[in-house]
């Protein structure tokens, strides 16, 4: 009788392993076929301790903490190249009281950083 239940319960499994979709078929489905590059390295390391150094940033942190969001760790960054003009963005990601999670989008330009969000 254990034998049969065994086998049963493999059976399952191996059902289940064949025929659910795993995450890697379930994220390709979220391609957005956008046309950017995820910058990563040296190149993104030096983007973001620049907007770090800005006082573009130090302004829009220092708004930001004050209605009670918390920057995530620098890890948590991401930085964007569209592919088409080459324009450059940063979005940095706050966290609220509950843990949710905002990203707040800089421009990269030629003359420094520029926040795409509205400050007050």
């Amino acid at each position: 009788m254990k034998a049969i239940g065994s086998l049963l319960c493999a059976g399952v499994i191996a059902t289940s392993l064949v025929f659910v979709p795993s995450g890697a078929v379930l994220a390709s489905d979220d391609d957005c076929n956008c046309d950017v590059t995820m910058l990563n390295g040296a190149e993104r390391n030096k983007l973001v301790a620049g907007l770090f150094k800005s006082d573009s940033y130090k302004s829009a942190n220092k708004q930001l903490r004050e209605k009670g969001l918390k920057r995530e760790g620098a890890n948590k960054l991401e930085v964007i190249r569209f592919n088409a003009d080459g324009s450059m963005y940063i979005g940095v990601p706050f966290a609220d009281e509950k843990g949710a999670i905002e990203f707040f989008p800089f421009s990269v330009t030629e003359t420094g950083f520029v926040p795409m969000f509205p400050l007050n």
